[in-house]
């Protein structure tokens, strides 16, 4: 219990420290544009913040309990499917969901969606108790993984392995009339539907003279790391050891001078990619063997000198 609780510390030291490091951008004091952006978006702005406090709790909560440790590994491959079943599942009935708002035939969508909405929230209830559970396992697997390729310290990784699924925010990117370059963004709440995005660029260009644009966002620099919610197991995998390849390269020259030049970036990324995809196989073929058999061509390691 004592090593439980230990490891519930070492997990929340690391997640302050990550999310201030990560997050400092945003504690800066923001440019006139911003603010004046801003004075249309507050209502639906994403909290970076309020998401962090959330993705913590979770993460202190299983590395408190020590939730992978109860399970043999069949259970823990079973839960796995399942919570990525139950994804899918719900991919599908927010889509009917969406395509009986959007259908001009039905007059009254309330009314005919009753029943879709009453399983869509059973389905939800049931991720949010499932997939907190299936994380821990995928941490605990791609952690067992980079051990092995000596990317630990002690046995440990450093910083931990936290990734959180999760629907990724859209971002507004704002840029003037009379020239193609970015002025700023704002990230927005994930559940804005195209509706009030086209209500929202309206605004923000006839009110304050710009051309505005709400695009979904491929990818967020957060810790614990978000990801989006898929089906895909090889390419959450893929993701999870990716993000984690930048996370650890943070604590390194490269991943330190990330923004000093677009040759480093791209060295960053070449390298958290070429990582990501090689220890996501290695995931898949020790966990989840029968899937590596549409994964065409095999794995192959390249020696990366990354340093201890």
């Amino acid at each position: 219990m004592f090593f439980r609780t230990l490891r519930g510390i070492e997990i929340a030291c690391y997640a302050i420290f990550f999310a201030l490091l990560l997050g400092s951008s945003t504690l800066l004091a923001p440019s006139n544009p911003t603010e004046r952006v801003r004075t249309f978006t507050r209502p639906v702005e994403f909290d970076y913040f309020d998401w962090t406090l959330n993705a913590f709790g979770v993460k202190f909560a299983q590395g408190a309990l020590g939730t992978p440790y109860y399970f043999a590994e069949d259970a823990r491959h079973s839960l796995v499917a399942d919570a990525l079943e139950l994804s899918g599942k719900i991919m599908q009935d927010e889509y009917q969901l969406q395509m009986i708002y959007t259908d001009p035939q039905v007059e009254d969508p309330e009314s005919a969606s009753v029943e879709l909405r009453a399983e869509l929230s059973q389905l939800k209830s049931r991720q949010a108790q499932l997939m907190p559970i299936s994380e821990a396992f995928l941490q605990e697997q791609v952690g067992e993984v980079v051990d092995e390729l000596g990317l630990t310290t002690g046995g440990q990784p450093i910083p931990p392995i936290l990734f959180h699924i999760t629907p990724l925010p859209y971002d507004l990117i704002v840029s003037r009339r009379d020239k193609i370059q970015s002025e700023t963004s704002i990230s927005l709440l994930p559940n804005l539907s195209v509706d009030q995005q086209a209500a929202l660029e309206a605004r923000v260009d006839k009110g304050l003279n710009v051309s505005s644009l709400v695009v979904p966002v491929g990818g967020i620099g957060s810790y614990p790391t978000m990801v989006e919610h898929t089906t895909d197991l090889n390419w959450l995998t893929d993701t999870i050891a990716h993000e984690w390849i930048h996370n650890w390269l943070t604590l390194r020259p490269l991943g330190m001078n990330y923004d000093s030049s677009a040759e480093l970036r791209t060295m960053n990324e070449t390298t958290a990619s070429i990582a990501g995809h090689e220890i996501g196989a290695l995931v898949l073929q020790r966990y989840y063997p029968e899937l590596t058999q549409a994964l065409l061509p095999p794995a192959i390691l390249i020696n990366l000198p990354l340093g201890p």
